[in-house]
Protein backbone atom coordinates (compact mmCIF):
# COMPACT_ATOMS: atom_id res chain seq x y z
CA UNK A 1 0.00 0.00 0.00
CA UNK A 2 1.24 3.62 -0.87
CA UNK A 3 2.25 5.49 2.25
CA UNK A 4 2.96 8.62 -0.10
CA UNK A 5 1.91 11.37 -0.86
CA UNK A 6 0.70 11.76 2.97
CA UNK A 7 -2.81 13.83 2.04
CA UNK A 8 -3.72 10.88 -0.04
CA UNK A 9 -4.52 8.50 2.97
CA UNK A 10 -6.79 8.64 5.86
CA UNK A 11 -3.90 7.73 8.32
CA UNK A 12 -4.85 10.87 10.23
CA UNK A 13 -7.60 13.63 10.17
CA UNK A 14 -7.67 16.20 7.05
CA UNK A 15 -6.45 19.17 9.48
CA UNK A 16 -3.60 17.26 10.74
CA UNK A 17 -2.37 15.92 7.55
CA UNK A 18 -0.78 19.59 7.76
CA UNK A 19 1.29 19.02 10.03
CA UNK A 20 4.21 17.59 8.15
CA UNK A 21 3.72 19.96 5.57
CA UNK A 22 4.33 22.78 7.50
CA UNK A 23 7.59 20.28 9.71
CA UNK A 24 9.10 20.52 6.32
CA UNK A 25 8.22 23.95 5.16
CA UNK A 26 10.31 24.90 8.59
CA UNK A 27 13.17 22.62 7.23
CA UNK A 28 13.39 23.64 3.81
CA UNK A 29 13.35 27.10 4.74
CA UNK A 30 16.08 26.53 7.45
CA UNK A 31 18.27 24.81 4.73
CA UNK A 32 17.80 27.51 2.62
CA UNK A 33 19.02 30.00 5.44
CA UNK A 34 22.20 28.32 5.97
CA UNK A 35 22.79 27.67 2.43
CA UNK A 36 23.24 31.47 2.02
CA UNK A 37 20.16 32.01 0.73
CA UNK A 38 18.82 34.94 2.85
CA UNK A 39 20.77 37.45 1.75
CA UNK A 40 20.36 39.20 -1.53
CA UNK A 41 24.02 39.70 -2.59
CA UNK A 42 24.69 35.93 -2.82
CA UNK A 43 21.64 35.38 -5.25
CA UNK A 44 22.34 38.24 -6.88
CA UNK A 45 25.88 37.18 -7.57
CA UNK A 46 24.25 34.06 -9.37
CA UNK A 47 23.61 36.70 -12.42
CA UNK A 48 26.89 38.25 -12.49
CA UNK A 49 28.61 34.40 -12.22
CA UNK A 50 30.93 35.17 -9.62
CA UNK A 51 29.17 32.59 -7.21
CA UNK A 52 27.34 29.88 -9.06
CA UNK A 53 26.08 28.72 -5.38
CA UNK A 54 22.29 29.34 -6.17
CA UNK A 55 22.71 26.60 -9.37
CA UNK A 56 24.74 24.45 -7.36
CA UNK A 57 22.32 24.11 -4.42
CA UNK A 58 19.33 24.28 -6.76
CA UNK A 59 20.69 21.67 -9.26
CA UNK A 60 21.83 19.23 -6.03
CA UNK A 61 17.73 19.50 -5.02
CA UNK A 62 16.89 18.95 -8.46
CA UNK A 63 18.54 15.50 -8.68
CA UNK A 64 18.12 14.38 -4.79
CA UNK A 65 13.96 15.02 -5.77
CA UNK A 66 14.29 12.69 -9.23
CA UNK A 67 16.16 10.05 -7.55
CA UNK A 68 13.78 9.71 -4.29
CA UNK A 69 10.66 9.83 -6.56
CA UNK A 70 12.17 7.26 -8.96
CA UNK A 71 12.59 4.91 -6.12
CA UNK A 72 9.75 5.85 -4.03
CA UNK A 73 7.41 4.98 -6.99
CA UNK A 74 9.40 1.93 -8.04
CA UNK A 75 9.12 0.40 -4.98
CA UNK A 76 5.09 1.52 -4.62
CA UNK A 77 5.97 3.40 -1.21
CA UNK A 78 4.49 6.48 -3.86
CA UNK A 79 1.71 7.00 -5.71
CA UNK A 80 2.85 9.15 -8.28
CA UNK A 81 -1.20 9.21 -9.75
CA UNK A 82 -2.36 11.24 -6.05
CA UNK A 83 0.74 14.21 -6.89
CA UNK A 84 -0.29 17.13 -7.93
CA UNK A 85 1.29 18.39 -10.86
CA UNK A 86 0.57 21.60 -11.64
CA UNK A 87 -0.71 22.19 -15.33
CA UNK A 88 1.43 23.35 -18.40
CA UNK A 89 0.51 26.69 -19.81
CA UNK A 90 3.14 27.66 -22.44
CA UNK A 91 2.94 31.00 -23.45
CA UNK A 92 2.06 32.51 -19.21
CA UNK A 93 5.03 30.68 -18.16
CA UNK A 94 7.19 31.82 -20.53
CA UNK A 95 6.02 35.35 -19.86
CA UNK A 96 5.95 34.78 -16.10
CA UNK A 97 9.73 33.10 -15.93
CA UNK A 98 10.69 36.45 -17.67
CA UNK A 99 9.16 38.31 -15.21
CA UNK A 100 10.49 36.71 -12.70
CA UNK A 101 13.88 36.41 -13.42
CA UNK A 102 13.91 40.39 -14.11
CA UNK A 103 12.29 40.83 -10.60
CA UNK A 104 15.38 38.28 -9.26
CA UNK A 105 18.09 40.30 -10.41
CA UNK A 106 16.45 43.66 -9.30
CA UNK A 107 15.64 42.70 -6.16
CA UNK A 108 17.84 39.38 -5.13
CA UNK A 109 15.38 37.11 -4.19
CA UNK A 110 12.87 35.23 -5.92
CA UNK A 111 9.18 34.84 -3.49
CA UNK A 112 10.47 31.86 -1.86
CA UNK A 113 13.90 33.25 -0.50
CA UNK A 114 12.54 37.03 -0.02
CA UNK A 115 9.94 34.89 3.01
CA UNK A 116 13.74 33.16 4.00
CA UNK A 117 15.23 36.93 4.59
CA UNK A 118 12.43 38.34 6.12
CA UNK A 119 12.55 35.85 8.50
CA UNK A 120 15.94 36.31 8.76
CA UNK A 121 15.95 39.91 9.97
CA UNK A 122 16.49 41.42 6.37
CA UNK A 123 14.61 44.60 5.65
CA UNK A 124 14.84 44.46 2.35
CA UNK A 125 13.22 40.44 2.15
CA UNK A 126 10.41 41.96 3.87
CA UNK A 127 9.60 44.75 0.76
CA UNK A 128 10.14 41.88 -1.92
CA UNK A 129 7.45 39.95 0.20
CA UNK A 130 4.80 43.23 0.53
CA UNK A 131 5.63 43.23 -3.43
CA UNK A 132 4.60 39.97 -4.01
CA UNK A 133 1.05 40.82 -2.19
CA UNK A 134 0.43 43.24 -3.79
CA UNK A 135 1.53 42.17 -7.22
CA UNK A 136 -0.45 38.90 -6.33
CA UNK A 137 -3.73 41.52 -5.40
CA UNK A 138 -3.16 43.52 -8.90
CA UNK A 139 -3.23 39.97 -10.83
CA UNK A 140 -6.84 39.11 -9.23
CA UNK A 141 -7.96 42.29 -10.21
CA UNK A 142 -6.66 42.37 -13.62
CA UNK A 143 -7.69 38.77 -13.91
CA UNK A 144 -11.26 39.71 -16.34
CA UNK A 145 -8.30 41.07 -18.73
CA UNK A 146 -5.89 38.92 -19.04
CA UNK A 147 -7.46 35.56 -17.95
CA UNK A 148 -7.66 34.62 -21.77
CA UNK A 149 -3.89 35.33 -21.79
CA UNK A 150 -3.13 33.56 -18.69
CA UNK A 151 -4.63 30.02 -20.16
CA UNK A 152 -3.24 30.21 -23.59
CA UNK A 153 -0.71 27.58 -24.68
CA UNK A 154 -2.54 24.95 -22.80
CA UNK A 155 -0.25 21.56 -22.63
CA UNK A 156 -1.90 19.72 -19.92
CA UNK A 157 -0.67 17.83 -17.08
CA UNK A 158 2.88 16.91 -18.57
CA UNK A 159 6.11 15.09 -17.23
CA UNK A 160 9.61 14.28 -18.70
CA UNK A 161 9.30 10.69 -18.79
CA UNK A 162 5.78 11.07 -20.55
CA UNK A 163 6.96 13.93 -23.06
CA UNK A 164 10.16 12.17 -24.17
CA UNK A 165 8.87 8.51 -23.96
CA UNK A 166 12.71 8.05 -21.71
CA UNK A 167 11.78 5.50 -18.76
CA UNK A 168 11.61 7.25 -15.10
CA UNK A 169 15.03 5.63 -14.13
CA UNK A 170 16.77 6.15 -16.92
CA UNK A 171 15.70 10.02 -17.04
CA UNK A 172 17.07 10.21 -13.32
CA UNK A 173 20.38 8.85 -14.24
CA UNK A 174 20.03 11.33 -17.50
CA UNK A 175 19.96 14.31 -14.97
CA UNK A 176 22.70 12.83 -12.50
CA UNK A 177 25.08 12.69 -15.97
CA UNK A 178 23.74 16.36 -16.63
CA UNK A 179 24.36 17.58 -13.36
CA UNK A 180 27.76 16.35 -13.33
CA UNK A 181 28.53 18.64 -16.62
CA UNK A 182 26.98 21.30 -14.90
CA UNK A 183 28.85 21.59 -11.66
CA UNK A 184 32.07 21.32 -13.59
CA UNK A 185 30.58 23.96 -15.88
CA UNK A 186 30.13 26.06 -12.88
CA UNK A 187 33.20 25.81 -10.97
CA UNK A 188 34.60 26.58 -14.29
CA UNK A 189 32.68 30.13 -14.90
CA UNK A 190 33.65 30.63 -11.50
CA UNK A 191 37.10 30.42 -12.01
CA UNK A 192 37.17 32.80 -14.84
CA UNK A 193 34.30 35.43 -13.29
CA UNK A 194 35.23 35.25 -9.90
CA UNK A 195 38.00 38.21 -7.76
CA UNK A 196 39.19 35.11 -5.40
CA UNK A 197 43.22 34.02 -5.37
CA UNK A 198 44.68 31.36 -7.31
CA UNK A 199 44.80 29.00 -4.11
CA UNK A 200 41.32 29.77 -3.06
CA UNK A 201 40.22 28.65 -6.89
CA UNK A 202 42.07 25.27 -6.55
CA UNK A 203 40.69 24.48 -3.28
CA UNK A 204 37.26 25.09 -4.51
CA UNK A 205 37.67 22.71 -7.70
CA UNK A 206 38.76 19.87 -5.39
CA UNK A 207 35.84 20.18 -3.11
CA UNK A 208 33.36 20.90 -5.87
CA UNK A 209 34.73 18.20 -7.97
CA UNK A 210 32.87 15.22 -5.37
CA UNK A 211 30.03 16.48 -5.55
CA UNK A 212 28.89 15.90 -9.11
CA UNK A 213 30.93 12.53 -9.39
CA UNK A 214 28.54 11.48 -6.14
CA UNK A 215 25.49 12.95 -7.75
CA UNK A 216 26.55 10.25 -10.82
CA UNK A 217 26.99 7.42 -8.71
CA UNK A 218 23.55 8.25 -6.90
CA UNK A 219 21.29 8.64 -9.36
CA UNK A 220 23.12 5.45 -10.98
CA UNK A 221 22.51 3.59 -8.09
CA UNK A 222 19.08 4.41 -7.82
CA UNK A 223 18.23 3.73 -11.54
CA UNK A 224 19.17 0.92 -11.39
CA UNK A 225 17.25 -0.14 -8.15
CA UNK A 226 14.22 1.54 -9.38
CA UNK A 227 14.75 -0.69 -12.86
CA UNK A 228 15.05 -3.50 -10.77
CA UNK A 229 11.96 -2.78 -8.77
CA UNK A 230 9.51 -1.61 -11.46
CA UNK A 231 10.47 -4.83 -13.69
CA UNK A 232 9.91 -7.31 -10.64
CA UNK A 233 6.55 -5.58 -9.84
CA UNK A 234 5.51 -5.77 -12.98
CA UNK A 235 2.42 -3.67 -15.06
CA UNK A 236 -0.98 -3.87 -13.73
CA UNK A 237 -2.68 -5.80 -16.25
CA UNK A 238 -5.30 -2.73 -18.00
CA UNK A 239 -9.27 -3.57 -19.01
CA UNK A 240 -10.00 -4.87 -21.99
CA UNK A 241 -10.75 -2.13 -24.87
CA UNK A 242 -14.11 -3.81 -25.77
CA UNK A 243 -15.14 -3.17 -22.46
CA UNK A 244 -18.13 0.01 -23.08
CA UNK A 245 -16.69 3.19 -22.40
CA UNK A 246 -18.26 5.04 -19.05
CA UNK A 247 -20.17 8.33 -19.21
CA UNK A 248 -19.98 11.03 -16.68
CA UNK A 249 -22.26 14.35 -16.59
CA UNK A 250 -20.28 18.05 -16.94
CA UNK A 251 -21.27 18.64 -12.96
CA UNK A 252 -19.63 15.42 -12.37
CA UNK A 253 -17.02 15.90 -14.18
CA UNK A 254 -16.46 19.85 -12.26
CA UNK A 255 -16.91 17.96 -9.27
CA UNK A 256 -14.28 15.88 -9.48
CA UNK A 257 -12.04 18.44 -10.83
CA UNK A 258 -12.38 20.00 -7.65
CA UNK A 259 -11.99 17.14 -5.00
CA UNK A 260 -9.37 15.25 -7.20
CA UNK A 261 -7.81 17.80 -9.72
CA UNK A 262 -5.13 15.43 -11.02
CA UNK A 263 -7.18 11.88 -10.71
CA UNK A 264 -8.67 12.33 -13.78
CA UNK A 265 -6.76 12.98 -17.65
CA UNK A 266 -8.42 15.54 -19.58
CA UNK A 267 -8.36 14.55 -23.55
CA UNK A 268 -9.97 16.99 -26.28
CA UNK A 269 -10.44 15.15 -29.27
CA UNK A 270 -11.92 17.81 -31.35
CA UNK A 271 -9.21 19.24 -33.90
CA UNK A 272 -6.16 20.86 -33.01
CA UNK A 273 -7.54 24.53 -34.14
CA UNK A 274 -10.84 24.11 -31.67
CA UNK A 275 -8.62 22.51 -28.64
CA UNK A 276 -6.23 25.21 -28.83
CA UNK A 277 -8.18 28.46 -29.87
CA UNK A 278 -11.86 27.45 -28.63
CA UNK A 279 -13.77 29.94 -26.25
CA UNK A 280 -14.00 27.18 -23.96
CA UNK A 281 -11.72 25.26 -22.49
CA UNK A 282 -12.31 22.76 -19.36
CA UNK A 283 -8.87 22.74 -17.37
CA UNK A 284 -6.19 20.24 -17.05
CA UNK A 285 -7.40 18.81 -21.06
CA UNK A 286 -5.37 18.33 -23.57
CA UNK A 287 -5.11 18.22 -27.36
CA UNK A 288 -5.36 14.70 -28.54
CA UNK A 289 -3.06 14.86 -31.37
CA UNK A 290 -0.50 15.97 -28.04
CA UNK A 291 -0.76 12.79 -26.57
CA UNK A 292 -2.02 10.06 -28.45
CA UNK A 293 1.50 8.93 -28.93
CA UNK A 294 2.17 8.86 -25.40
CA UNK A 295 -1.42 6.83 -23.86
CA UNK A 296 0.08 3.86 -23.53
CA UNK A 297 2.19 5.60 -20.89
CA UNK A 298 -0.24 7.76 -18.76
CA UNK A 299 -1.46 6.36 -15.13
CA UNK A 300 -4.04 3.82 -15.21
CA UNK A 301 -5.06 4.70 -12.38
CA UNK A 302 -6.09 7.99 -13.13
CA UNK A 303 -9.52 7.84 -15.61
CA UNK A 304 -9.25 9.09 -19.26
CA UNK A 305 -11.90 11.27 -19.73
CA UNK A 306 -12.51 12.11 -23.50
CA UNK A 307 -14.98 14.80 -25.04
CA UNK A 308 -16.10 16.38 -28.58
CA UNK A 309 -18.17 19.03 -29.29
CA UNK A 310 -20.87 17.39 -28.47
CA UNK A 311 -22.22 14.04 -27.43
CA UNK A 312 -20.24 11.05 -28.70
CA UNK A 313 -20.50 7.28 -28.58
CA UNK A 314 -18.08 4.48 -28.65
CA UNK A 315 -18.01 4.14 -32.38
CA UNK A 316 -17.06 7.46 -32.84
CA UNK A 317 -13.69 7.63 -30.93
CA UNK A 318 -10.21 7.06 -32.41
CA UNK A 319 -9.06 3.67 -32.36
CA UNK A 320 -5.80 5.16 -30.66
CA UNK A 321 -7.83 5.19 -26.98
CA UNK A 322 -7.04 1.44 -26.84
CA UNK A 323 -3.63 1.84 -26.25
CA UNK A 324 -4.57 3.51 -22.72
CA UNK A 325 -4.50 0.79 -19.82
CA UNK A 326 -7.30 2.31 -17.58
CA UNK A 327 -10.52 2.87 -18.16
CA UNK A 328 -12.49 5.47 -20.56
CA UNK A 329 -15.01 7.98 -19.73
CA UNK A 330 -16.89 10.22 -22.13
CA UNK A 331 -18.01 13.64 -21.13
CA UNK A 332 -22.22 13.09 -21.70
CA UNK A 333 -22.60 16.33 -23.60
CA UNK A 334 -19.41 17.53 -24.50
CA UNK A 335 -18.06 20.83 -24.49
CA UNK A 336 -21.35 21.89 -25.12
CA UNK A 337 -22.59 20.85 -22.15
CA UNK A 338 -19.76 22.02 -19.75
CA UNK A 339 -19.85 25.86 -21.16
CA UNK A 340 -24.16 26.08 -20.84
CA UNK A 341 -23.55 23.98 -17.49
CA UNK A 342 -20.36 25.51 -15.52
CA UNK A 343 -19.54 28.08 -16.93
CA UNK A 344 -22.34 29.76 -18.65
CA UNK A 345 -22.98 33.12 -16.70
CA UNK A 346 -26.51 32.07 -16.44
CA UNK A 347 -26.30 27.87 -16.32
CA UNK A 348 -28.98 26.39 -18.62
CA UNK A 349 -32.12 26.06 -17.35
CA UNK A 350 -32.42 22.33 -19.05
CA UNK A 351 -29.42 20.74 -17.47
CA UNK A 352 -30.09 22.27 -14.15
CA UNK A 353 -33.66 20.64 -14.23
CA UNK A 354 -31.76 17.39 -14.04
CA UNK A 355 -30.08 18.22 -10.83
CA UNK A 356 -31.35 17.49 -7.48
CA UNK A 357 -31.55 20.14 -4.96
CA UNK A 358 -28.15 19.67 -3.42
CA UNK A 359 -26.77 19.88 -6.58
CA UNK A 360 -27.70 22.72 -7.57
CA UNK A 361 -26.90 24.81 -4.32
CA UNK A 362 -23.52 23.74 -5.64
CA UNK A 363 -23.66 25.23 -8.80
CA UNK A 364 -22.97 28.70 -8.07
CA UNK A 365 -19.83 27.62 -6.08
CA UNK A 366 -18.64 25.66 -9.01
CA UNK A 367 -19.17 28.50 -11.66
CA UNK A 368 -17.11 30.78 -9.36
CA UNK A 369 -14.54 27.84 -9.04
CA UNK A 370 -14.32 27.94 -12.85
CA UNK A 371 -14.34 31.18 -14.12
CA UNK A 372 -13.02 33.56 -10.98
CA UNK A 373 -16.14 35.38 -10.60
CA UNK A 374 -17.77 36.13 -7.57
CA UNK A 375 -20.14 33.34 -5.85
CA UNK A 376 -24.00 34.25 -5.97
CA UNK A 377 -25.52 33.78 -3.82
CA UNK A 378 -28.77 30.86 -4.68
CA UNK A 379 -32.05 33.34 -4.59
CA UNK A 380 -34.23 32.41 -1.96
CA UNK A 381 -37.40 30.69 -2.70
CA UNK A 382 -40.64 33.00 -2.99
CA UNK A 383 -42.93 32.69 0.42
CA UNK A 384 -46.14 31.49 -0.87
CA UNK A 385 -48.93 33.74 -0.60
CA UNK A 386 -51.80 33.75 1.18
CA UNK A 387 -55.67 33.33 -0.06
CA UNK A 388 -57.92 34.98 0.47
CA UNK A 389 -61.60 34.19 1.67
CA UNK A 390 -64.10 35.00 -0.85
CA UNK A 391 -66.70 37.24 0.81
CA UNK A 392 -64.21 38.43 2.75
CA UNK A 393 -62.64 41.56 1.03
CA UNK A 394 -61.51 44.48 3.29
CA UNK A 395 -61.61 47.74 1.28
CA UNK A 396 -60.10 50.84 1.70
CA UNK A 397 -56.75 49.85 2.01
CA UNK A 398 -56.64 51.22 5.89
CA UNK A 399 -57.06 48.33 8.04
Amino acid sequence: MSALPLFSGDWAPYELQYIPSVLVGFLFGFVLERSGFGDSRVLAAQFYLHNMRVFKVMFSAIVTAAAGVALTSATGLLDMSAMEIPETFLWPHLVGGLLLGAGFIVSGYCPGTSVVAAASGHWDGLVVVAGVVVGSVLFGELYPVIGDFHVSGAMGVLTLDQLTGIPLPVLVLLVGIAAAGMFFGAEAVERIFSRRTKKEKERSWTRGGLAPLTAVLVAALVATVAGLASRDRGAAPGKPWNEAPGTLTAFELATRLVEEPRGLTLVDLRGKAECEAGPVRIPTSACFDDVKESLSTLPEVRGLVVFGEGPLDASQLPPDLASFPGRVLVLSGGIQEWARLIVAPEADSGLTAALDPAQRQLLPALHAYFTGSAVQAAAPAAAPKAQRKAGKKKGGGCS
